[in-house]
């Protein structure tokens, strides 16, 4: 049995899965805070339930309730329970402006006992915004796999070998005979001082380690050992036939848009919900949310905080960990790669999938629920046009006027870049009836031409 939930009270819900378990409960995920969890993960443990965890180093945790997930993770070890903590990094805080704060690589989630697997997009965290899980009841072949990914996970990262933990750094110093450079990825960047953070450094994987391809069908997937995130994510779009329905905290990958652009020209339906209330609007991203727009990408922000991390096409529902931003979708340094550790949760069952796209998309349609990225770009203009009026124009505006003339000027914008885009295909089609592969100035002026035909 298998069950698609994305909605903003799932807390509930993952107690009451982790509350049928008899034998055992395997947790890895990035971080966990809620203390209803706590203490029904302690109370399992002093029942005689195995208990295990993987996740990040308490000083991951935000100063405010560090010391209550250490004394809550302390309680746990007392009643029996193993927890593991993922203490390996990833990047180079000198190069890389995507990733804030602690640089701990593992960023995914899900859970499996014995009753039960789950992929998830939420953190076991006290407070509720809109995320996203997959449950497989009773599905043994299923909770097999999980269960296997949990020890995966704990050899890789986790468990002592040696002088260090885990196997990661034997795996990627194997590499040496024929890539002598390869220990100079242990060498953390001149910002890190701190010795202990030092010795659980990687700056990036070398690329046998992290396959550009992989057979994608019913399963849980740890990338990017088992396929890059990114290329994961854009072989489920190009495999789509039909409609691509994204879920996304953040978004800012630069790269990314150009492969969502390509599949909507290409015939295929778009919606993207994603997080606006923490987005941190750079003319750069305001760019790519307009260009993304002009192609007829539809876009809505939750009026409430979003957090999952979600595609539907209909092939499949992945649920998992991977924003849309570059260290969790991953990037070439020269010839190594770069990414966050994230999991992906597939289900193609049609019945699962037809039942996620009703959700999605009663979700991207309530008015109280959701509400246009236009709106969230005209707001931000406001202000802007308010100093425009009042210092060239030395005259002072009302609210009303402003948010009529950033909606006027944002609008407008769109239809430039969707005109361009417009010429664009013209030009090309253009180049083709000539026999060419690339497109001239005169092709141009031909499309040109074209438009102003119509328009006459």
């Amino acid at each position: 049995m298998k069950q698609f939930y994305f909605e903003n009270k799932l807390n509930q819900k993952i107690i009451d899965c982790l509350g049928s378990a008899k034998r055992f409960i395997k947790i890895a995920v990035f971080q966990i805070h809620s203390e209803k969890v706590f203490q029904l993960l302690i109370q399992k443990a002093k029942s005689g339930v195995e208990v295990e965890i993987i996740t990040l180093p308490v000083d991951s945790v935000d100063e405010n309730e560090r010391e209550m997930v250490r004394q809550y993770f302390g309680a746990l070890e007392k009643a029996g329970a193993i927890v593991s903590f993922c203490k390996w990094n990833i990047g180079d805080p000198e190069r890389t402006t995507t990733a804030v704060g602690r640089w701990y690589s593992f960023h995914g989630k899900f859970i499996v006992t014995d009753e039960l697997a789950i992929g998830l997009s939420a953190n076991l965290m006290n407070g509720e915004e809109y995320d996203t899980m997959i449950v497989y009841k009773n599905e043994k072949e299923m909770i097999s796999l999980f269960k296997s990914k949990f020890e995966f996970l704990r050899n890789k990262f986790v468990v002592k070998n040696g002088n260090t933990e885990g196997t990661i750094k034997l795996e990627i110093l194997s590499f040496k005979s024929t890539d002598p450079a390869v220990s100079d990825v242990f060498v953390a960047p001149r910002t890190i001082t701190d010795t202990e953070i030092k010795n659980f450094w990687i700056k990036e994987y070398p690329p046998t380690l992290c396959p550009e391809e992989v057979d994608i069908k019913d399963g849980l997937y740890i990338l990017p050992f088992d396929c890059r995130p990114r290329d994961f994510l854009s072989k489920i779009i190009l495999d789509a036939k039909k409609f691509v329905y994204l879920s996304t905290e953040s978004f800012t990958d630069p790269s990314f848009p150009y492969l969502l652009e390509k599949a909507r020209l290409s015939g295929k339906e778009l919606k993207i919900l994603t997080g606006a209330q923490s987005m941190d609007y750079t003319d750069r991203l305001k760019l790519m949310i307009k260009e993304l727009i002009a192609t007829d990408i539809q876009m809505r922000t939750t009026t409430e905080s979003i957090h999952a991390k979600l595609i539907i096409t209909d092939k499949l529902v992945g649920v998992c960990s991977i924003n849309l931003n570059r260290i969790n979708l991953g990037f070439k340094v020269g010839k190594y790669w770069r990414s966050n550790t994230e999991t992906i949760s597939i289900c193609t069952d049609p019945a699962v999938i037809m039942d996620a796209k009703k959700i999605f998309d009663k979700m991207f349609g309530d008015d109280t629920k959701t509400k246009s990225l236009l709106s969230n770009l005209s707001e931000k203009s406001c202000g802007d046009l308010g100093q425009l009026i009042t210092k060239t124009f030395n005259f002072r505006s009302s609210g009303t006027a402003k948010e009529l003339l950033a909606k006027i000027q944002i609008e407008g914008e769109i239809g430039n870049v969707s005109g361009v885009y417009n010429l664009i295909k013209l030009a090309i089609k253009n180049a083709q009836e000539r026999g060419k592969n690339k497109i001239d100035k005169e092709d141009v002026e031909q499309a040109l031409r074209i438009i102003s035909q119509k328009h006459k």
